[in-house]
């Protein structure tokens, strides 16, 4: 994230009020910052920064080194290259990336070493929360998904603090609020005045860790402050509220209710950023593929991988009874284009996004920005992108026969199998009156094309009020951005374009890739 007033970690202080604070300074025995992870940011904060001393800093306690070395090629990054050094992963992650994973690490093994009291499910909430923060800035396109892994790791560390003040009794207040977290906060609040989310921010920010993260850890808590009524910029919100949710969804492993715990976290992604299911749900299932690995390097067991499975096996069977509102894909499309205008996407001026009102899709603003923010992305990890332009044919001619009321009929079918046959990371949008056009991110050519392939069929079988001589087809041309290089993404775009075209020419109801992108490709 880029540079913010001081007055964000002075806000993040304040949520202490006086007369805790005081204690808390009178404390001799508070949780301090590893040497590693000052020396880290003290680096990075020199104007003339050496990335080898970096490396070289973090490759010195080689069991963090090689904690990290592991991570980034845990399931969490999901990279294709296998990493074998940190200076490795600078060269391929940026050194904003590394740094906070040099810090998640090694607050993570300073504090699963020096835990006194029985914090064991604490701590495991912390780290799958750490897990689920990093998959939901990565779902919204935050571009500080690193840092929300740190707050989310971090969220909990007030309770390291509070069970150390001489006096309070902290253990015992704990063991009351019987391991439902809204008591536990409310006996908080009244034990000391403050829940211990706030006192984890006021903690890291004597640590002079970033303001942003100080106040996303500070809020960390369902009933905390509200974020719109700090006076904070947007991003620094989006951050608290990511780092929030993913508290929530680490319930689902360590509430023995798990159907209670989704249901819920469910209530808070809708409620904190207007999230449905169709995009939480996979949300849950990244993490789940994630926690063994993860959990082994932070020294905790949650299983097998097929009882970590079982689990959302079970919250699913549970949730299939429940009388939950439908929401379809593209509503996440809607909602996900609000959250960017916020302020989720970081980049300034980005057009505001607009919704299809026939269809429900994302409309042609929301494309364009999303299009551009995923080709900066390919662009900078190497990863394909491939776009997919499609358009109805002959669907002027069923109009003209059977009226505009049949047309919009076959539009929102068509909308709705385009919708429903994507990842959450693909966005389909309607881009003209017939025409179609679906951004799909980590998708090869051969990818695309399987997948253009699908619902090219699934529209074909598509008849109207059960009438096949009233039929629609579709016809789909393909760009890759992989080997072939597009200069921007409104060429990429263009690809597509030019592939259609192809399309309609050789016939109709066919796919057909860009054969003019290999002129372009690198040498």
């Amino acid at each position: 994230m880029g540079d913010f007033p001081e007055q964000v970690t002075v806000v993040a202080a304040e949520l202490v009020p006086p007369a805790l604070r005081q204690r808390l300074e009178a404390c001799s025995d508070l949780p301090a910052l590893p040497p590693v992870a000052a020396r880290i940011l003290e680096l990075c904060r020199q104007d003339d920064l050496d990335l080898k001393q970096v490396a070289d800093t973090i490759a010195g306690d080689r069991a963090l080194a090689g904690i990290i070395v592991r991570l980034v090629n845990s399931p969490v990054f999901g990279l294709r290259q296998q990493i074998r050094s940190t200076s490795h992963a600078i060269a391929l992650l940026g050194l904003n990336a590394v740094r906070t994973l040099a810090l998640s690490c090694s607050l993570a093994r300073e504090l699963h070493d020096a835990r006194r009291s029985d914090f064991g499910t604490t701590w495991k909430r912390s780290v799958v929360a750490a897990v689920a923060a990093r998959e939901l800035a990565l779902t919204l396109g935050f571009p500080a998904a690193d840092e929300a892994f740190l707050a989310a790791l971090l969220q909990d560390i007030g309770m390291h603090v509070l069970e150390r003040v001489p006096g309070l009794d902290y253990a015992a207040s704990a063991v009351r609020a019987g391991g439902d977290p809204a008591r536990l906060n409310q006996i908080e609040r009244d034990l000391c005045g403050a829940d211990h989310a706030a006192v984890g921010g006021w903690l890291v920010a004597t640590w002079n860790l970033p303001g942003p993260l100080c106040l996303a850890v500070a809020t960390s808590e369902n009933g905390g402050p509200d974020l719109d009524a700090l006076g904070v910029h947007d991003d620094v919100r989006h951050l608290a509220r990511i780092v929030r949710l993913s508290g929530g969804l680490a319930d689902v492993w360590v509430d023995a209710d798990v159907g209670r715990a989704v249901r819920e976290a469910r209530k808070q992604a809708r409620a904190a950023l207007g999230l449905a299911p169709a995009v939480i749900d996979p949300i849950l299932a990244r993490t789940a593929a994630a926690i063994p690995g993860v959990a082994a390097l932070f020294g905790l067991s949650f299983g097998p991988a097929e009882e970590i499975a079982a689990t959302l096996e079970q919250a699913a069977a549970t949730l299939a009874t429940t009388h939950l509102q439908p929401v379809r894909p593209a509503d996440w499309a809607h909602a996900a284009a609000d959250t960017a205008e916020a302020g989720a996407g970081g980049a300034p001026g980005k057009p505001a996004a607009e919704r299809d009102e026939l269809t429900g899709l994302a409309g042609r603003a929301w494309l364009e920005h999303y299009l551009a923010q995923q080709y900066g992305e390919a662009e900078a990890s190497g990863k394909p992108l491939s776009v997919i332009v499609a358009e109805l044919d002959g669907l002027t001619s069923i109009v003209q026969a059977s009226g505009r009321a049949a047309g919009d009929e076959i539009l929102m079918d068509v909308a709705r199998i385009l919708d429903g046959n994507l990842r959450t990371r693909d966005l389909v949008a309607r881009s003209g009156a017939e025409e179609f056009v679906l951004v799909l991110p980590e998708t090869d050519a051969a990818g695309a094309r399987v997948v253009a392939e699908r619902l090219r069929l699934k529209i074909e079988a598509l008849g109207v009020g059960g009438h096949k001589s009233m039929a629609v087809t579709a016809s789909f041309g393909c760009a890759t951005m992989g080997a072939v290089k597009f200069a921007s993404a409104a060429e990429l775009l263009g690809g597509g374009a030019r592939a259609l075209a192809e399309a309609r020419r050789a016939g109709r109801n066919r796919v057909e890739s860009d054969r003019s992108a290999p002129a372009r490709a690198a040498g």
